[in-house]
């Protein structure tokens, strides 16, 4: 799946709901469809972080940081 479907489904889900705990939902809901992807997990992890809940947060942002392409520089 494109970087490009990818983001616009993130998008989606993060104007469907206003709720945090709703646009996680539908997050993990991509993540079951489309694999755990380092950009849907980012998010999640974003989402974590500004609810407070830190601990969930480094979960999610070390794995997305291990799916990520390894860097060019």
């Amino acid at each position: 799946m494109s970087w490009y479907s990818i983001n616009r489904m993130i998008k989606n889900c993060e104007s469907r709901y206003s709720d945090p705990y709703d646009i996680i939902d539908c997050l993990k809901g991509l993540m079951n469809r489309y694999e755990r992807d380092g950009m849907i997990l980012y998010r999640i992890g974003l989402l974590y972080e500004n609810l407070g809940n830190y601990k969930k947060a480094m979960e999610y942002c070390k794995e997305a940081k291990e799916r990520f392409p390894p860097s060019k520089l």
